[in-house]
């Protein structure tokens, strides 16, 4: 039991980071579509008016 525990956790762990690191480049992404420059140190978007 202990064992498939630690595997889910790992599992639940890599997916939890690769999430952090793709939530920019998507945001970023969607931003850029919009005509609007993406700061991605503060996550916003910066739309012209």
């Amino acid at each position: 039991m202990r064992p498939r525990l630690h595997i889910i956790l790992a599992a639940f762990g890599a997916a939890l980071l690769a999430f952090t690191f793709a939530l920019p480049v998507l945001k970023g992404k969607r931003c850029t579509q919009a005509g609007g420059s993406f700061d991605r140190l503060t996550m916003t978007c910066d739309l012209p008016r």
